[in-house]
């Protein structure tokens, strides 16, 4: 993916995420959970290029984000894939995000991924605009809980009452693909997700995948 597509991807969900909010509020702080993960800039067989200084969160308009990472991985194959890791106060839905930049988005059936011992659950998007498609895989981990957006809400409504911060990330995957090679592209998010967790302590795959599944619990 050309760098500047890169850039505007970020720029998209970011700027989404802000217009959801139109009164004036305090700038939202996290607990600096991205400041906490070492997310490997080369891994076996992955090389990749950083994008997360491309964006200045100090703008008013991203008041909302904590922090944000964004890198492009590139396969052996040449194969790439977007990955972001945003820490927000509150998630706005991708599907808005792309819809508000002008493309056509179709929500497809989710996906489960395993990542050491912990089940998955993401939602899957394919969006276009002027000819090319990108799927986009995410989900949401508050405080080590994965969460569906009814859960985040309700959580984001909780900490507010309370006013705690709390550890909330969302976890995305934007992949160039055609409508003919959607199923390919959900290999290749299994297989950078596999070789990922294979270079995270388990503290960190807490923050990103949720805690494990108890033994026992047949899946």
């Amino acid at each position: 993916m050309p760098r500047i597509k890169a850039v505007l991807a970020l720029a998209v969900l970011l700027t989404a995420l802000s217009l959801a909010f139109l009164l004036p509020k305090p700038r939202y702080s996290g607990v600096g959970i991205l400041q906490r993960l070492d997310i490997p800039a080369a891994m076996t067989g992955w090389l990749s290029r950083d994008f997360s200084g491309e964006i200045n969160l100090m703008d008013e308009r991203y008041r909302f984000v904590s922090g944000a990472f964004s890198r492009e991985y590139v396969n052996r194959y040449q194969e790439s894939l977007l990955f972001i890791v945003l820490d927000a106060g509150n998630f706005h839905n991708p599907k808005t995000c792309f819809r508000m930049s002008g493309a056509q988005v179709r929500e497809l059936s989710g996906t489960v991924f395993v990542i050491k011992g912990r089940r998955v659950p993401a939602r899957v998007v394919y969006t276009e605009a002027k000819g090319r498609g990108t799927l986009v895989v995410y989900w949401m981990c508050v405080d080590g809980k994965l969460s569906d957006w009814a859960g985040q809400k309700f959580k984001e409504f909780q900490y507010t009452l309370f006013n705690k911060k709390k550890a909330g990330l969302m976890v995305r995957l934007d992949i160039p693909v055609t409508t003919d090679t959607v199923d390919l592209s959900l290999k290749l998010a299994g297989e950078f997700l596999r070789d990922l967790s294979n270079s995270l302590d388990d503290e960190q795959l807490g923050y990103l995948f949720g805690v494990p599944l108890k033994k026992g619990s047949g899946l």
